[in-house]
């Protein structure tokens, strides 16, 4: 539009850009602003003791406990307290008896990407009793699956609860092959198992990881803790921060912006609760999987898309709750460069292919219009179509749209107007560059220590340079590209991003 506009209408569009630069602006001091209240909040809860203070919950002396807590950890806990005591009496629960299932779909992963991730399992700071392990393998790639988890087997079968191994079966009808089916028929058989044990499926919090994903040892703990405190506990999903670093310093330049931008982003989120949505590695009770069940089969986006099928289901008293502990993950590394470039490209589109939660949503509002909360459910859609249509449009917007007009239409481009709005945009610009720097000090504070040394990790520093092109190769474009199949009748499937680790350059 700002080109078949500046045809006639030139001004108008100059003056269209410059507002919507002031408002990305203004957006960006926010985001700014969220991602340090975010990082500091994160240092806040990695200095909680999370299994001694779920252990003591319930004890009466636990006012006390949290007075001698670090200050740092004292609001955290009483946050958490104070929630716990608003839960009736008849529906509190204990930490003794809370459980964890993890499920870990594999497809094509080597043993040792899968053995880090056990690993994190089996060092998590909680009692290894109550974790039951599924290794959710594919029969489309059966033979590579029961080997490595006869492997992992061996290794850590004796020291979790239990180890089950669950094959999905390939072509089932009305299912899209890709991580949602997979996961969903792992949970509805471990959820049998389950059963037959004599569990309440209240008592088990079901939290799914990918094959590279690495929890921090207090995440389950601090789960645990979340749970047991939420009085609306069923009605609420508890979504990890997602760090991209596990090969962070292993992946091209770009790849590495990518993955710090996607961290970013996903520590502001946690910060905005209105905009919070499951994303990769998150958490949901048992009971109410079940009644859900479990995940979608058909999206390639299944874990935001979950938060739309939870949000209808509950009838809009839905909730995310946020957990700042980390889960690390992989950045997106294959064989070689272009193929590294060129995989990070379609995770960004199948990431973007959950724009196919607008017209979802717009067919369960209407036929449930009745039934939810309607302001609650008009603010968390506005937020959903905002930012897919932002997500395609703003990184070309802000960084070309305003020299379109004088381009397009030379005698605006010879004007006062056309020189005082490029003035305007210089300064603009510049105060966008306090964004950018804070960005970059927290890059340099969380990113972990550079195998070779300090003075490779300050060579990190220009990378920010190529945060405008980063936006639209990897921003803009893939969006565009996953919003133009939908609207042509081309869907995607689902990809699976190849995990590999490599030395060091």
């Amino acid at each position: 539009m700002p080109f078949i506009f500046s045809f006639g209408y030139p001004h108008a569009v100059a003056i269209f850009v410059l507002f919507y630069t002031v408002l990305w602006l203004i957006r960006s001091f926010g985001f700014s602003y969220y991602l340090l209240l975010g990082y500091f909040r994160m240092r806040r809860y990695m200095t909680v003791d999370w299994k001694r203070y779920a252990d003591s919950f319930n004890h009466t002396d636990f006012v006390a406990a949290i007075k001698r807590a670090l200050p740092e950890a004292q609001t955290v806990l009483s946050e958490l307290h104070e929630k716990y005591q608003k839960t009736p009496l008849n529906r509190r629960k204990e930490s003794e008896s809370i459980h964890h299932l993890i499920i870990l779909p594999t497809y094509k992963e080597d043993v040792e990407i899968l053995r880090h991730s056990f690993q994190a399992v089996a060092d998590a700071h909680c009692d290894l009793d109550k974790i039951i392990m599924v290794l959710a393998i594919e029969e489309r790639d059966r033979e590579r699956g029961l080997k490595n988890s006869e492997i992992l087997h061996s290794e850590f079968g004796g020291k979790l609860k239990h180890f089950w191994t669950i094959e999905h079966p390939s072509d089932l009808p009305g299912e899209v092959p890709g991580k949602g089916g997979n996961i969903s028929y792992a949970g509805k058989e471990a959820a049998k198992k389950i059963v037959e044990m004599g569990l309440n499926p209240s008592d088990v919090v079901v939290t799914t990881i990918d094959a590279d994903n690495i929890i921090h040892p207090d995440y389950l703990p601090c789960l645990t803790l979340h749970y047991i405190a939420e009085p609306e506990r069923k009605m609420r999903s508890y979504q990890s921060l997602p760090l991209f670093f596990n090969n962070i310093w292993q992946v091209p330049i770009m790849n590495r912006l990518v993955a710090l931008g996607s961290t970013f982003w996903h520590i502001i989120l946690l910060g905005l609760p209105d905009r919070l949505k499951n994303f990769a590695a998150h958490s949901q009770p048992l009971d109410a999987l079940m009644e859900m069940d479990f995940w979608s089969k058909t999206s390639i986006v299944e874990d935001g898309h979950q938060f739309w099928r939870s949000y209808f289901h509950f009838k809009g008293n839905y909730e995310v709750t946020p957990l700042f502990i980390p889960i690390y993950q992989d950045a997106v590394q294959l064989d070689t460069y272009w193929s590294t470039l060129k995989g990070q490209y379609l995770q960004l589109r199948r990431w973007a292919w959950g724009v196919t939660d607008i017209p979802f949503s717009i067919k369960k509002i209407w036929h449930m219009r009745k039934e939810l909360p309607l302001l609650k459910t008009l603010h968390r859609f506005y937020l959903l179509a905002e930012g897919h249509f932002m997500w395609a449009t703003a990184p070309l917007i802000i960084t070309m749209a305003h020299y379109v007009p004088s381009v397009i239409n030379s005698t605006f481009g010879k004007s006062v107007t056309a020189y005082n709005l490029g003035m305007l945009f210089g300064v603009f610009f510049r105060f966008a560059y306090v964004g950018i720097l804070i960005s970059m000090l927290v890059s340099m504070v969380m990113l972990p220590s550079h195998p070779k040394g300090w003075m490779r990790r300050i060579s990190a520093i220009p990378m920010w340079l190529l945060l405008p092109l980063i936006t639209i190769v990897f921003g803009a474009i893939p969006a565009i590209d996953a919003q133009t199949r939908l609207m042509i009748g081309q869907r995607l499937d689902f990809n699976v991003t190849k995990k590999i680790r490599k030395a060091v350059p």
